[in-house]
């Protein structure tokens, strides 16, 4: 199946976007992607219990990059970020604005079934009134622990912060919640 192009589908959206009960909506997601808290990331200092590679979205590495774009509405819902292998499920009344175009930028490591760690950087960078989950297969990542931990990178002091480390058991998904959208990385 063809999709079309992100541009052909933002030309799409300037039709709807005319609509005046809109407009604040428009301008609130404009100023939120301009004003964005990743900061895409490239050198950033790192922890002592260090992420192996330091740049959130390294293009020179090898392993499948991808993009996914979906409106989310305030009534709530879920966005398959990679299938139902690795999905984000926003519950209702989670966006503090009722709408919000989601960017979701991923990159892996290496190929699938090898590569230890998943950068994602969501866009527009938003403070949640309610828990986002973020869930991840246990397979998803390669590696000889049962740990997953889950990373965000601080724009203030350009260094990846520890949010997480949660164990999983048997073929049970992991599961993170979120309260912000950023700059994340997932290892194991």
């Amino acid at each position: 199946m063809r999709h079309p192009s992100l541009r052909a589908w933002g030309k799409s959206l300037v039709p709807a976007l005319r609509n005046p009960k809109l407009i604040p909506s428009a301008i609130l997601l404009a100023l939120t992607f301009g004003l964005g808290c990743s900061d895409s990331p490239t050198t950033p200092g790192l922890p002592q219990e260090t992420l192996e590679n330091s740049s959130i979205i390294d293009f020179g590495q090898s392993g499948p990059q991808w993009t996914v774009v979906e409106l989310m509405l305030r009534r709530g819902g879920s966005m398959n970020l990679d299938g139902d292998r690795l999905v984000c499920s926003f519950s209702p009344g989670a966006l503090p604005i009722p709408q919000a175009l989601i960017v979701a930028k991923m990159k892996l490591n290496g190929p699938h079934g090898s590569a230890t760690r998943l950068d994602i950087d969501f866009q527009p960078s938003l403070v949640f009134k309610k828990q986002v989950t973020l869930k991840i297969n246990s397979g998803y990542l390669a590696g000889n622990g049962n740990k997953y931990t889950l990373w965000y990178f601080d724009p203030v002091t350009h260094r990846w912060q520890k949010e997480m480390e949660q164990t999983y058991t048997g073929g049970l998904p992991v599961l993170f919640n979120l309260y912000h959208y950023s700059a994340y990385a997932i290892t194991r």
